[in-house]
């Protein structure tokens, strides 16, 4: 009798165990169920808020429809759109100019925005205060900025005017944004300025990541600062490198403030970009089925260099 009761008690166990399993996953089960309700709507309305508009603006591209015209209602036409936009001489310009602006922009901050990371990353009197400082220009809106900067580079009034021809390296105010050469580079320059602390700060995380017994230890093997740079510090930097260049090259080549406030895209389209030419088909000339198009092609340029940075972060086994 004893026997059978201390071999069922085991048994009693597992049966007990079993059924606090059970319980247990219908718990957790409820738990996901009710936690899945508590989002839903927050997600449906995302989705809504995103998907539809491209959605729509997707089937828009196929079709061709201008407001002006309303007669003429919303007709399919294919791919007339998208053969439109290669075939336009302007268009090629301005995709052009959005590589150009993309490139050089980008460059620039990942140039600068490492020598600012590596220098804030030192240890000296006052750094907390430098780091803070250095965010001010990502802190103002685009908008601020453009206006700032167009009253700056202002021709007859700007301050950059007047301290260069004081200083004597110009002899008269020159028109920085109405010159074709000048005008993108100084569209360039100003959004280096804004979006500089961003990459900095990017880079200085990743500095700021890596153990410092690791440079220490090249250090130690004799290897000189340079080498200690080139072949420790850069390549255990390139993950925090590829998310700044991934992340600044999706607003770069979405850059619409800077260029329509500061030069409207011009003078003579010299500083259109694909946000401003698409802008002005769509409120301008209200083509929305041409509009619609070049929008597309804003996120599929987006969406190829993305995946460019992403192959090469997963390649190199910085993402799964």
């Amino acid at each position: 009798m004893g026997g059978n009761t201390s071999a069922g008690a085991p048994l009693a166990r597992r049966l007990r165990g079993h059924a606090g399993s059970v319980h247990g996953g219908r718990l957790a089960a409820h738990q996901r169920l009710v936690a899945y309700g508590l989002i839903a709507p927050s997600l449906l309305l995302i989705l809504g808020v995103m998907a539809y508009p491209m959605v729509y603006t997707t089937f828009l591209s196929f079709h061709t429809r201008i407001l002006t015209r309303p007669a003429l209602g919303t007709r399919f036409v294919g791919l007339a759109n998208y053969l439109r936009a290669v075939q336009d001489p302007l268009f090629r310009q301005v995709f052009g100019q959005t590589l150009y602006f993309v490139i050089a922009s980008l460059a620039l901050e990942l140039a600068i925005g490492l020598g600012l990371a590596l220098f804030l990353h030192r240890q000296f009197r006052g750094r907390n205060v430098v780091r803070g400082l250095i965010l001010l220009p990502w802190m103002l809106s685009p908008v601020v900025a453009a206006f700032s900067w167009a009253w700056l580079l202002n021709d007859a009034y700007g301050l950059v005017n007047y301290l260069l021809v004081q200083g004597g390296i110009i002899q008269a105010p020159h028109s920085w944004l109405g010159t074709v050469g000048f005008a993108m580079p100084a569209i360039i320059l100003v959004d280096v300025w804004r979006e500089l602390p961003f990459v900095t700060v990017v880079l200085l995380a990743g500095l700021q990541s890596i153990p410092s017994e690791v440079r220490e230890a090249a250090r130690v093997d004799g290897a000189s600062a340079t080498g200690t740079f080139f072949h420790v510090t850069l390549p255990l930097l390139k993950p925090s490198i590829l998310v700044a260049l991934l992340m600044r090259t999706m607003m770069a080549v979405r850059l619409f403030e800077l260029v329509f406030i500061m030069t409207k895209g011009g003078p003579a389209s010299s500083t259109d970009v694909l946000a401003t030419y698409t802008y002005r088909e769509a409120f301008l000339n209200f083509n929305m089925g041409y509009a619609s198009s070049l929008a597309v092609v804003i996120l599929l340029v987006s969406l190829a260099m993305s995946l460019v940075y992403i192959r090469t972060m997963r390649s190199e086994g910085h993402l799964r």
